[in-house]
């Protein structure tokens, strides 16, 4: 099964944009390597003079991106790969650092919040990760707080998103692969005002499966993978 999109036009919601921003983004850069040799990233202890990456970025200066504010509802995330939503409000007790009270609390709720959303069987929440553009607050477990992203990726391979179910559903997972699962990212600001490291989104109607590479992503107790991805020229010619 292909999990790919093909290109389609996208050029109704494109030209309601009513701000486009010039910028530089990161990308995975073209190299016949690639035919070869799989990207991969190394969250493991290493010996000595062993790289962690083989990954080659290039920046893509002069990358149009649009403002989509006031026209968030034209978005969905069957037909664009994301969409815009209002999750219950983030509790003023708000604390990372009790996982149980976390997990308890705002998880679940945010569990609730996305099972009557999609009309869900069921949600079950596999990871959470705390992003900061600045090094944290101090008091802060450094080792769950991690930067933003900064190269253009796909989370998951469908490979990836199956091990991810096997791993985490165990001996539910035959039943629930039987209908339609999805692996879902939430991103939500914990401020009210983002000032740098804007969160970018790409319309996965443009994504060609020809730009995309996989690329290993081996931590000490199980191997993912993701797409990496190139800088899709066709799309703009």
């Amino acid at each position: 099964m292909d999990f790919v999109p093909e290109m389609t036009s996208t050029s109704a919601e494109w030209d309601l944009c009513h701000e486009r921003i010039i910028t530089s983004l990161r990308f995975l850069a073209p190299s016949p390597r690639w035919l070869t040799e799989k990207p991969f990233c190394l969250s493991i202890p290493l010996p000595e003079g062993q790289p962690r990456s083989n990954t080659i970025t290039c920046t893509v200066p002069d990358s149009i991106v649009g403002n989509v504010r006031g026209m968030e509802s034209l978005f969905q995330l069957d037909k664009n790969g994301f969409e815009f939503s209002s999750p219950p409000p983030l509790p003023q007790d708000l604390y990372f650092e009790d996982h149980a009270a976390f997990e308890a609390g705002y998880l679940k709720d945010m569990a609730n919040f996305l099972k009557k959303k999609l009309n869900a069987d069921a949600v079950f929440v596999f990871d959470y990760t705390r992003r900061y553009s600045v090094p944290p607050p101090e008091g802060l477990n450094k080792s769950e707080v991690r930067l933003p992203g900064t190269v253009a990726h796909i989370d998951q391979t469908p490979m990836a998103a199956l091990g991810r179910a096997k791993l985490h559903l165990g001996e539910h997972c035959e039943k629930y692969l039987k209908g339609r699962m999805q692996l879902i990212n939430i991103w939500r600001p914990l401020i009210d005002i983002i000032e740098e490291s804007p969160l970018a989104f790409c319309d996965s109607r443009t994504v060609s499966s020809a730009d995309l590479v996989a690329a290993d992503l081996v931590y000490p107790h199980r191997i993912g993978e993701k797409y990496d991805v190139l800088f899709g020229y066709d799309a703009v010619r």
